[in-house]
């Protein structure tokens, strides 16, 4: 089973183009039905269908754009560091 399949079988929905692992159960995902095509990290472990929770709940970070994130990628920036920086100002 590919990754498409089994995030499809998992209940993410079909617009979540799978990029690339995070690191334990997070993923990069790009969002090709959203304006912009923002790139979402997920928890796969951050939601819980049986508490009526939906993949929308796993979310822990969404970028502006695809663009924005691979051209922080592609300058030599970390893109952890907008997450983290976030993280500790929301949190």
């Amino acid at each position: 089973m590919d990754v498409h399949e089994r995030n499809r079988a998992a209940g993410l929905p079909a617009s979540w183009f799978f990029l690339t692992g995070g690191g334990c159960s997070m993923e990069w995902y790009v969002s090709l039905a959203a304006v912009g095509h923002p790139v979402l990290l997920h928890d796969a472990d951050g939601w819980d269908a049986d508490r009526g929770e939906g993949p929308h709940d796993g979310l822990r970070y969404a970028s502006a754009s695809l663009s924005r994130w691979l051209w922080t990628w592609a300058d030599g920036d970390h893109v952890w560091d907008e997450v983290f920086a976030r993280r500790r100002v929301g949190g």
